[in-house]
């Protein structure tokens, strides 16, 4: 048996193997992990999950959300914003339609920000979208709690400076948290944008650290018995199940079966093709 613990085959080896589960990270959620033709993502559960099921972010904790068409960004004022000493802004407010240089963003929204803490967002995404060709998207260093110093309002640091000014402060604003965070079962009614990967651990949240595989041969539990092989397979209308692409499907191609499956809720051999 390999003495370390993640294996030898790859380019990297783990502190914590691909098939087991831990209560304490071994390293950064969304940390990749290459192994020869496969790769993996360092994941944190929100729920209980089985080892083959498919994960997604947990929609109601964390996003991905669109918060508004209008009035997503606001006005923080010096003394209520959390990062300004950070990046040697304190007496720096954040102004609602955002400034060219600025790495410092206000969000509101009446409810689904609610419950997000301190850090939650970290690794995570803020798309901006406003008329006068705003379409940016930048990555989130850190974030506030909600209403951590004004109510219904999370303050966001990005790791690079805005690069377009907003036309106005009714911006239309999507967040997401880090994509392997709060995985929760994917349902093809709600996440058939975004599938983060193949639970190769159970999960559960004392236990909620695992490996999830994004790409290479896995094995998927599979919603039907039908033959597999060759087929592109998609998100099932059952939570965390795969199944056969139909006529008319609009859904992401997650991989295609390596060979057939013999009785419904099997897992099935597919070759991933998530995320590289």
């Amino acid at each position: 048996m390999s003495k370390i613990p993640g294996g030898t085959y790859g380019i990297l080896a783990s502190g914590q193997s691909i098939y087991d589960y831990s209560a304490t990270p071994c390293c950064a959620v969304g940390t990749r992990l290459p192994m020869g033709d496969r790769v993996f993502y360092y994941g944190m559960v929100s729920t209980t999950v089985a080892r083959g099921e498919l994960l997604a972010p947990d929609s109601t904790d964390g996003g991905p959300w669109v918060l508004a068409v209008d009035g997503s960004c606001v006005a923080i004022t010096a003394a209520n914003s959390i990062f300004g000493k950070e990046i040697g802004e304190p007496d720096k407010a954040i102004p609602a339609a955002m400034a060219v240089g600025q790495r410092r963003i206000g969000i509101t929204h009446a409810d689904k920000l609610d419950g997000i803490i301190a850090h939650q967002l970290k690794d995570g995404y803020i798309f901006l979208n406003d008329t006068g060709g705003v379409q940016q998207v930048y990555k989130i260093k850190d974030n506030g709690a909600h209403s951590g110093v004004t109510t219904d309002v999370v303050e966001i640091l990005l790791y690079d400076e805005v690069r377009a000014v907003t036309v106005d402060a009714s911006c239309s604003v999507c967040i997401m948290q880090n994509g392997y965070m709060n995985l929760a079962l994917c349902d093809s009614a709600v996440d058939e944008g975004f599938v983060s990967g193949v639970a190769m651990a159970p999960g559960t949240t004392t236990y909620p650290y695992i490996w999830v595989q994004t790409w290479g041969p896995s094995v998927v539990s599979s919603h039907t018995s039908t033959a597999h092989a060759g087929t592109n397979m998609v998100l099932s209308t059952t939570a965390g199940k795969a199944t056969i692409e139909s006529t008319g499907d609009i859904l992401p191609v997650i991989g295609w079966g390596i060979c057939d499956v013999a009785t419904a809720g099997d897992g099935a051999p597919i070759d991933l093709r998530i995320r590289p």
